[in-house]
């Protein structure tokens, strides 16, 4: 019984490394660089309506950068948190 409780255990531990393999692989080539390309892209509206003198658009970018900002550092705590 016990031998069969390791198998057990050793199967769920693999399989969880293995969840989250995939997970950071996902972050790494998808998430991050999207997030990227998001931030720019709101950065840029920002610099436009600046230019443009349209402060509700600026208003409107930057609040939704603060936004992301603050998703950004929950994703970083949290992995500090389930990695320490």
């Amino acid at each position: 019984r016990l031998l069969e409780n390791l198998d057990d255990y050793r199967d769920a531990t693999e399989k969880t490394f293995e969840l989250m393999r995939n997970r950071d692989s996902t972050l790494q080539q998808q998430l991050n660089p999207q997030g990227m390309k998001m931030r720019k892209n709101l950065t840029d509206i920002m610099i436009s309506a600046f230019k443009d003198k349209d402060p509700e658009a600026a208003y409107v970018a930057g609040s939704n950068i603060i936004v992301f900002d603050f998703m950004v550092m929950f994703s970083f705590l949290s992995w500090i948190i389930k990695t320490f």
